[in-house]
């Protein structure tokens, strides 16, 4: 996760006009800190490196250093989320928003050879590079863990003719995006102190929303969560089916003893998104059978077990209202009222006993989570004339399709 350290006023070049740059970007860097903080309390599978870039306005030469640095040590780096002026609510047209912000990804990678993009021609996938997957990882556990945001992923690098602190390490070959609110007000960013013609222009610390700035904080929190438990790809993936009425798979298994198995995903090539999935257990090869690979595009996931034992041993009697949704009911939210505080034992993946304390949003997504271990949805904690209305309207749409 990365932020950038640097500001600038209209000229870049000016290192002696006032600069504060409290949004552009001191707010991407206070969120990359706050994470820092946030997650050092805890031990992941792989390493999470929090940098703050400078001499981003003036050529990116931070990133470029950096990833550059990476390459050269040989680094298996999984996705960098930059994060680049992440307070701003009250755009230059009027709107005022604080809850939707852009993913921005560029389709393939940078330095792809002319090989693969001659195989691109047969085979497609000009808009799934390994930053668009990471683009639509980000979105998707948005999605789940955070209802209540409004992802926008938009299908290019950065905003036009722009380039942001990712782009060194996308042209390296290295899967990045960057994170950013919806809404930019011009007259606050790359902007000399004054007041002119009726208008305050300057990047001052009145115009950051802390309160967004917490929320795309926790975007980052949770993708870096979820990334860094995540175990190594399986390797010698080979997918066929040309001329059949199936798509076959074979892969080589990881030895990983935490990985419980592995799912597939596919979706028509038009959608932004993976619409379908099947989980197919701890195998190295299967049939999809029914599905015709000339109309999907098909990606492999995997997946790791860790805890064995969970229970919750405490709560505070203190109810916090929030809305949630799930993967099991796409589309649909609802407000669930869940103690704000909870106390959780639980054993590790060394078969430890483990006690943890969760507040606030992680509260919930553990609670949540421990209801679907028990057959519970989130809709079994709302009233029965709002759960029916819910239903019925989800399987309609399902029956539509």
């Amino acid at each position: 996760m990365s932020g950038d350290i640097d500001s600038r006023v209209s000229d870049p070049n000016d290192y002696e006009s006032d600069s504060p740059g409290a949004n552009d970007n001191a707010s991407g860097m206070a969120g990359t800190i706050e994470a820092a903080r946030v997650l050092s309390k805890y031990k992941f599978e792989n390493s999470i490196v929090y940098l703050g870039l400078s001499g981003e306005e003036q050529g990116l030469y931070g990133g470029q250093g950096f990833a550059e640095f990476a390459k050269k040590n040989n680094w298996e780096v999984i996705g960098i989320l930059n994060n680049d002026m992440i307070g701003n609510i009250e755009g230059v047209n009027g709107v005022i928003d604080n809850k939707s912000f852009r993913i921005f990804s560029e389709p393939v990678p940078a330095n792809e050879t002319d090989r693969e993009r001659y195989m691109r021609r047969f085979y497609g996938g000009e808009v799934d590079g390994n930053s668009r997957q990471l683009a639509r990882f980000i979105y998707s556990s948005t999605k789940k863990y955070m209802p209540e945001m409004k992802p926008n992923m938009i299908y290019r690098l950065d905003r036009f003719g722009r380039g942001g602190h990712h782009r060194p390490f996308n042209d390296l070959g290295f899967a990045g995006v960057r994170i950013m609110e919806s809404h930019e007000n011009y007259n606050r960013q790359h902007q000399d102190l004054r007041f002119e013609n009726g208008i305050k222009y300057g990047d001052v610390i009145d115009g950051v929303d802390f309160n967004y700035v917490k929320k795309l904080t926790s975007v980052n929190i949770i993708n870096l969560v979820l990334i860094g438990s995540s175990p190594p790809p399986p390797k010698n993936l080979a997918i066929g089916g040309i001329v059949e009425p199936s798509v076959k798979f074979k892969w080589d298994k990881n030895n990983d003893k935490n990985i419980k198995g592995y799912k597939i995903y596919w979706r028509e090539t038009s959608s932004p998104h993976w619409q379908f999935s099947r989980y197919v257990g701890n195998i190295n090869k299967y049939t999809l059978n029914g599905i015709i690979i000339d109309n999907v595009l098909v990606i492999f996931a995997y997946f790791c077990i860790f805890t064995v034992v969970l229970k919750i041993i405490s709560f505070d009697k203190n109810l916090k209202e929030r809305e949630e949704g799930c993967l099991s009911i796409p589309g649909y939210n609802a407000n669930v009222k869940r103690p704000s505080s909870i106390k959780v034992t639980y054993t590790d993946e060394n078969k430890k006993n483990k006690t943890l304390e969760a507040n606030g949003l992680l509260a919930t997504c553990i609670q949540h989570e421990i209801d679907h271990l028990n057959g519970i949805l989130f809709i079994d904690h709302i009233s029965k004339l709002k759960r029916e209305i819910i239903l019925k309207k989800a399987i309609k749409e399902y029956a539509n399709n």
